[in-house]
């Protein structure tokens, strides 16, 4: 089992509370690469392999036993991420050294000298503070000891030649070659040690990613490139199963008021913002706010889900009379060529005929583009979603794709005022006259489309369920149109392969990303077609090519045998006759597919010689019948059950998944290391973790959002361990917080930081000033180089008025202590001149 050591020291005592001797990441800055979620590092991101998300698919790591097992990590080993906490702390150390010591210029110039802070290094290894320093594969900056204080002009204006000083920077930028892995790791470590962190750099360039720490809270803001976290907007995309304002929820307070055992909280105006002083009279009208938002989405969800089930009991109903009859003549031969080029919009102006493509990104376009669909009285319609799926407990819908009557819509939800009106497509996916066409709808389509717009899918096909009862080879979309003529089929699962899994909160929406979703919804009618009739081909028309044919060639000849007996017609009076022969003709009943007699009929056995075959007996036209009803294809097995599976995905609704704050991966690794001694938590740090659990899930219900939105567990983790009470300070945990966090006028920041002076009051505990400092607010001085020419030159430097008055207070401090020290030599040499005469007087007598 890898276990952490410090230097000089063993891994088995405890840490003292809050110190910076703990090497678990607990949290991450989100802005790094694919890592976006708030402050929630992935199971196996810290160096102990313990901590981080809870959920996350693809990101958790098998921990050792014990849970301090080592760091599965590519590149990075146990000795390397001592090396690189080492050499953080040591920034840490150095740069506050250098910024804001409090000595005098004697006293720094002998400590300068003296190599105090000087010639550290990392387990025997050259100087850090002189030498760049390479861990791994990777060459981290040296930190450099030179006193100048460079602004950014004097940084681009540095005398060539000159040694860059990495210490008195805003910031230090550190390589570029870490991958996203190893930036998660980093950033772990800049969480223990205390800096500020985040994410720089371009995302769509090699190695063109890195870190940027700093220990000023203003520092990363000079940073170029500097990246935000991608983010959902909670505040206006609010999921409809956890919202508490719903449309329904009027009449349901009135009938909730109207019972005689409703109690006076059940029946709470629902609150979604935290303008009450009193936290805790806001939790207890959101609780009751929430359990009439619950029973309004449970009825609602039941509802739709005794729609679905009718069609699961029936799966014949979803084919319709007037809509699903299949040509196999026409049909045959039949695939994707012709439509091997998605087609490019003439205008983005919707209101054009020719647009064969909308951008949905207004109110407006959302709803024209349900008119639109409304007015044209489609049959069946196109489907696809693109989400944001982190984990089972954070999760969003990002794209909605639809296609009907040859007309492409991509809808984009995360743009201002669209997430509320996607709920104008309800009375579309709702009517069982209109076929939904998707592919695994019961992935994340169908709880996603339940979750945030409360839609539901009634009456759907399932491309994916159809292509397993055709035994095809590939069951993915891209694979299924491959399989059915799709010339451009490589660029299809070439976006494939690269926007499957992207990031889909990324705006603005980029040409390859709309064409990735036109992809996965443009063919789906067609494919519908053409996999019903290879479902049906063998029992409907390539069956009629053999026994059919030969059966009714046997009846043909039958019924002209019987009807061939003369029959002599009556005389006209006049003693003449006709002479001839009259048959009795029969036709079809279109309601029983049975003959009848007495009726003019295409089935007529005159004997013309037209039905005669070629040995000159009766039988059949040559020409068989192509076309088949929706009521014969019901009598297909394999057909009604690819229909009857489509159905039971569209029940697989969202279920609230209940984050369990004891079960959070981050929690449990850290009791682990605290057991083995490698970190410190004690039963404080779990009772403030529980109350923050609690409040995370009361602002969640105030809201009107999932817990997730409002901050990760694993942030709650660093919290309790690093216990900060400046919105600063907690900044270092997570530079870019949560919106919710982060806006001052709901003020959640400042009633976390207030829940956690208060354990600190509790339990005694003084580890609670974090000092936070401005870049301005660092001493500045003068200070000359040397250039390559040997002139010397004076990089003027203006200290902020904060501490220039310390700085001069410093200089007076050190002016007087000169004069005491002159003083006391002159007194002292005065004193020892005396007893020199005193003595030499009393020799003499």
């Amino acid at each position: 089992m890898g276990r952490w050591r410090r230097r000089g020291g063993g891994g088995g005592n405890r840490h003292k509370p809050g110190s910076n001797d703990d090497f678990e990441q607990t949290a991450l800055s989100p802005n790094d690469d694919q890592s976006t979620a708030r402050a929630s590092a992935p199971a196996g991101s810290h160096p102990t392999g313990g901590g981080g998300g809870s959920g996350g698919r693809n990101h958790r790591r098998r921990r050792g036993k014990g849970g301090g097992g080592r760091y599965n990590h590519a590149a990075f080993g146990d000795h390397d991420v001592e090396r690189i906490r080492t050499y953080l702390t040591a920034y840490r150390q150095r740069a506050e050294h250098l910024c804001f010591r409090e000595q005098s210029e004697d006293e720094r110039d002998h400590n300068e000298k003296s190599g105090d802070m000087q010639g550290m290094e990392i387990n025997g290894e050259e100087d850090i503070y002189s030498n760049p320093i390479k861990i791994g594969k990777h060459e981290f900056p040296a930190l450099t000891p030179d006193n100048l204080f460079e602004s950014n002009q004097n940084r681009q204006a540095r005398i060539p030649g000159s040694t860059p000083d990495n210490l008195s920077a805003p910031y230090l930028s550190l390589p570029s070659t870490l991958s996203s892995r190893q930036r998660r790791l980093v950033h772990g470590l800049c969480v223990d040690v205390g800096l500020y962190h985040s994410g720089a750099g371009n995302r769509s360039v090699e190695n063109g990613r890195h870190i940027a720490i700093s220990i000023h809270y203003d520092g990363l803001e000079h940073v170029p490139n500097l990246s935000k976290p991608i983010s959902i907007p909670v505040t206006r995309c609010m999921p409809w199963y956890y919202r508490n304002d719903h449309v329904g929820l009027s009449s349901l307070e009135a009938e909730s008021r109207q019972s005689p055992n409703a109690s006076s909280d059940s029946v709470a105006t629902p609150i979604r913002n935290n303008s009450s002083s009193n936290a805790d009279d806001d939790d207890a009208a959101s609780a009751g706010a929430a359990r009439l938002n619950r029973k309004f989405v449970l009825e609602a969800t039941a509802q739709g889900r005794r729609a679905i089930e009718s069609l699961i009991d029936q799966p014949g109903r979803c084919l319709r009379d007037a809509h699903d009859c299949v040509d196999f003549a026409e049909l045959d031969g039949m695939d994707l060529s012709q439509d091997a080029v998605l087609p490019n919009p003439v205008s983005d102006d919707d209101s054009t005929s020719d647009v064969v493509w909308v951008l949905v990104d207004t109110p407006e376009k959302m709803e024209q583009c349900v008119a639109d669909i409304t007015e044209s009285h489609v049959s069946e319609i196109g489907f696809d979603l693109e989400c944001y799926n982190r984990s089972k407990y954070e999760q969003a819908s990002c794209l909605i794709q639809l296609s009907a009557d040859g007309k492409d819509y991509v809808i984009d939800t995360l743009a201002p005022g669209v997430w509320d009106a996607v709920s104008l497509l309800e009375p579309i996916f709702s009517n069982p006259s209109i076929v939904k066409i998707g592919h695994s709808v019961t992935g994340t389509d169908v709880p996603s489309l339940h979750r945030d717009f409360g839609l539901f899918i009634v009456n759907c096909f399932d491309t994916y369920e159809a292509a397993k009862a055709l035994r095809l080879r590939t069951h993915g979309l891209s694979g299924i149109c491959e399989h059915y003529g799709l010339t451009t089929a490589a660029d299809y699962s070439s976006l494939k392969k690269e926007y499957q899994n992207t990031d889909w909160r990324r705006r603005p929406l980029t040409e390859p990303m709309i064409q990735y979703g036109r992809y996965d919804c443009h063919f789906l009618a067609k494919l519908r077609m053409l996999m019903i009739r290879d479902l049906t081909r063998s029992e409907l028309w390539d069956r009629t090519t053999t026994d059919t044919e030969e059966e009714a060639r046997i009846v043909a000849a039958a019924l002209a045998a019987t009807l061939r007996s003369p029959v002599r017609d009556a005389d006209d009076g006049d003693g003449s006759s006709t002479g001839g022969f009259s048959r009795q003709s029969s036709t079809v009943s279109d309601d029983g597919a049975y003959f009848t007699a007495g009726e003019e009929s295409d089935l007529s056995f005159e004997d013309t010689g037209e039905n005669r075959s070629e040995n000159g007996r009766f039988g059949i036209s040559s020409k068989k019948r192509s076309t088949f009803s929706a009521r014969e294809l019901r009598m297909h097995a394999g057909l009604m059950r690819a229909i009857g599976l489509s159905q039971e995905a569209c029940l697989r609704l969202w279920k609230d998944p209940r984050e369990h704050a004891t079960k959070n991966d981050a929690f449990i690794a850290i009791l682990k290391r605290s057991a083995y001694g490698t970190a410190y938590w004690d039963d404080g740090h779990t009772a403030l973790y529980v109350q923050l659990a609690r409040w995370r899930e009361n602002v969640a219900r105030r809201e009107g959002t999932y817990p997730g939105a409002v901050c990760s567990l694993d942030l709650l983790v660093s919290v309790c361990r690093q216990k900060p009470t400046l919105y600063l300070a907690l900044r270092k945990i997570d530079y870019f917080l949560p919106a919710l966090l982060d806006d001052e006028e709901r003020g959640y920041s400042a009633e976390l930081l207030s829940i956690v002076q208060s354990s600190i009051v509790e339990n005694g505990d003084g580890h609670n000033a974090t000092l936070v400092r401005s870049y301005n607010d660092r001493i500045v001085v003068k200070k000359t180089i040397m250039g390559e020419n040997g002139k010397a030159r004076v990089i003027e430097h203006v200290s902020s008025k904060k501490y220039a008055s310390a700085k001069d207070d410093l200089d007076n401090t050190s002016s007087t202590k000169r004069i005491l020290r002159v003083t006391i030599a002159a007194a002292a040499a005065v004193g020892l001149v005396a007893l020199i005469i005193v003595g030499s007087k009393k020799r003499r007598r």
